[in-house]
């Protein structure tokens, strides 16, 4: 499989890599012919779903790209902990 994958095909392979029955990503990469990168990169937008941060980003810009948004969560992170080293 190559290209844009479906969120169908996305949640099945994330309910094999993450799920009570875990299987490797290796195992699944090699099975379905999906990038293990791309495999990594849908189990950390996943937990980034779960983040409040990535949430409220998404809700007050809906069109701003995830790579932006990670970057702008990181760049967050990264001032309050300088504000709060210089404490």
């Amino acid at each position: 499989m190559t290209g844009a994958y479906s969120q169908e095909i996305r949640k099945a392979v994330l309910g094999r890599v993450t799920g009570a029955n875990k299987e490797s990503v290796r195992k699944v990469e090699k099975e379905l012919n999906i990038n293990k990168a791309t495999i990594y990169n849908w189990i950390h937008e996943a937990e980034l779903e779960g983040n409040e941060e990535v949430t409220l980003m998404r809700m007050m810009y809906p069109l701003l790209p995830m790579e932006t948004m990670k970057a702008l969560v990181g760049i967050r992170f990264k001032i309050m902990w300088s504000v709060l080293m210089s404490m």
